[in-house]
Order: structure tokens, then sequence, then C-alpha cells
């Protein structure tokens, strides 16, 4: 309850808070956004998602979101001894989380709780072919259920005001979006060499000088508009050169670059 009351402020004025944790997931992902917590619903989260699966970070409310904080039952836990999954319902929608282990405290946390009891999260989420899921960096369980009442209204606080600073924003001045992860121009196909196999195409546009010095890379949505080509056609190629090492993701995994 102390550490709530103490980030009441931050939430009731609908600033966001940083996150003080580094990313101790070990994937390759790199997170260029800025480190902002938000108190969700899980419909919230989902909505989001939903509304473009390719964007990263998420947009909630007009501003990007790259960790989150949740609060809900634990349904279908499986535990083992580095990491557990469960998924997460509150009442507004259900998803998966998974709890890689940082330490002796997080397996520790984790053997706490089991299916049925009340759990806050707080952890990034990601999306790979339409799973999506969330990599906690905190489980804890909830001892005071006044918390799940409070969680809920700062969920509705942050919508409030937040909600108030994008549409000011939008009146003032006009702001690039900051889902924007392309440049203006992109790759057509009448530029992409037609005497060249599938996978030869995919690396002609991760090496193409227009992308090939950005932090972020190429994301899927623009490789699936510039080879006319479906998802899974795509992500078979993609997913066999990550292995040879020829390629690697960069933001929310659906960001690719070529090593060379």
């Amino acid at each position: 309850m102390a550490n709530r009351a103490n980030s009441t402020p931050e939430l009731f004025t609908g600033q966001v808070i940083m996150d003080p944790r580094p990313n101790s997931s070990g994937t390759s992902s790199i997170n260029t956004a800025p480190s902002s917590l938000r108190p969700l619903t899980i419909k919230m989260l989902l909505d989001s998602f939903f509304e473009d699966t390719e964007r990263y970070p998420l947009i909630i409310d007009g501003m990007p979101v790259s960790s989150v904080d949740l609060i809900g039952m634990v349904r279908n836990k499986s535990l083992s001894m580095d990491h557990c999954t469960f998924d997460l319902y509150d009442g507004t929608g259900s998803v998966n989380v998974y709890f890689w282990f940082d330490g002796r405290q997080d397996s520790k946390d984790a053997w706490s709780f089991n299916e049925g009891m009340y759990v806050r999260v707080v952890g990034r989420a990601t999306s790979l072919e339409q799973f999506f899921q969330i990599k906690a960096y905190m489980v804890r369980t909830v001892k005071n259920f006044n918390d799940i009442t409070h969680h809920f209204i700062y969920c509705i606080k942050a919508h409030i005001d937040i909600s108030k600073q994008s549409r000011l924003k939008e009146n003032s001045v006009a702001t690039p979006s900051a889902s924007t992860v392309m440049p203006r121009y992109q790759i057509a196909p009448s530029q992409i060499p037609e005497d060249c196999s599938f996978e030869d195409k995919i690396f002609s546009i991760l090496r193409d000088p227009a992308y090939r010095d950005m932090d972020h890379g190429v994301s899927l949505k623009l490789l699936r508009s510039a080879l006319g080509a479906s998802q899974d056609d795509i992500m078979k190629v993609i997913i066999e050169q990550i292995r040879l090492g020829e390629m690697y993701t960069t933001i929310g995994e659906r960001h690719f670059k070529s090593s060379n």
C-alpha cells in the first residue's frame, strides 16, 4: 500500500511513471521508446494491440507505453526452475504472462502464489505472429484487496488525464505519431530485383540505404507491402535466417535488420 500511495500523485496528474528496472528478459529486442509505465486494464491493452498489431510501442490514449502495470487473477499456471507462465484475468480480459527469474527473490515470488490468487504484474508487452504476451519484470501477490479497487481507480484517472493532455497537444500543434517506425519514403515493388529468390528480395530491402542505418530496422508490415507476400511466407524466411545468424530482431520482435 505504501508504494501505491507514493505513486498516486504522478498517476493523478496524468504523468507516466519511469520504470527503474532494466530489461533483464535476455531477448535481442532494443527498446528505443521512452520507458513509460502505465496502470492498465487488460482490455485497454488488447484494444491497443489489435488496433494495429505491427505497431511498437503500444499507443494508448495518444501516448506510447513501453511497460504496463496490471492486477488480476492467476489461471493456468505452469512453473519450472527458471521461469513460470500463467494467464492473468482481471474481469475485462485475459493475457498470457511469462516471468523469467532474475534471482532468488523472483523465484520465491513465483512460488508464493497459486491459481485463483490475485497478483500484480509489471512488465513489457510483446507479440509474435498474433500471439500477445507480457514479459514480466515483477510479479507480486496481492495481500490487500483494496489494491485491486485502487488499481482500477488509477487506470480510470490516468486515462482521463492523459486523454486530456493528448487532445490539448493535438489542438495546439500537429506532432508526428510516436508509433511511426518507417521513413516517409517506402520501397515500391518495382524497385526490388525480379530475377532473384524470395530470400534475396527480403535481403535487398533490409540492406537498402534507406533502411539499413535505422536502429529499428524494417517492419514486417513494410515487407508485406513491398513484396506483396503473406506474413507466413515472409516469416518462414526470416525465422530461418535468424537461426543462421543472417538477420536479427530489433524492437517489438516484428522489426528486422540484416547482420551484414
